[in-house]
């Protein structure tokens, strides 16, 4: 039978929707790629290069260590490195996406600490400010709303320079 073996793709159940940022910008951008990637968990194989994103992401990854962790930053991006040349050297790089990302995160890393620098030398946080947490995840509900949401708080803080407690979101 021709079929054989063959998935059948009318029995994949979809994934529960949940609302993030990225999400609703992929299904801005492209209603099919936002099904397949967050309703029925489809994938291409291989890498998709998303070099804003990356820059972004070695961004926050300093601004939640804060200013003196850019050598483990640096360590982190070059395992990066490392682990995108090893799947190219497998045979995994189909289009050469992981060869060109691998490439361009040693410029992405830098793009990201001159940023950084700059966010921290523009609005250092004052002393009163206590850092509570950093990258924290969350995800809620709204009465009445179809779905729950989820996202990233990236710092939250907490004033002491007033008696009562007060908390700031720091993105």
């Amino acid at each position: 039978h021709r079929n054989e073996g063959m998935m059948d793709l009318t029995k994949i159940e979809p994934i529960p929707v949940v609302c993030s940022q990225s999400k609703l910008a992929c299904a801005l951008a492209c209603k099919r790629k936002w099904w397949y990637k967050y309703r029925m968990g489809i994938e291409l194989r291989g890498m998709e290069r998303k070099d804003s994103a990356t820059l972004g992401t070695i961004y926050h990854r300093l601004q939640c260590l804060g200013p003196g962790s850019e050598k483990q930053v640096m360590a982190e991006v070059q395992k990066q490195q490392t682990a995108l040349m090893d799947r190219v050297n497998k045979g995994e790089d189909l289009d050469g996406n992981m060869a060109r990302a691998a490439g361009m995160l040693t410029e992405l890393y830098h793009k990201a600490v001159v940023m950084s620098q700059i966010f921290w030398d523009r609005f250092p946080q004052p002393a009163y400010l206590k850092t509570m947490g950093s990258e924290i995840k969350l995800e809620f509900s709204v009465p009445d709303w179809p779905f729950p949401f989820e996202g990233t708080i990236d710092k939250l803080l907490s004033d002491q320079s007033r008696p009562e407690t007060t908390i700031w979101i720091r993105d």
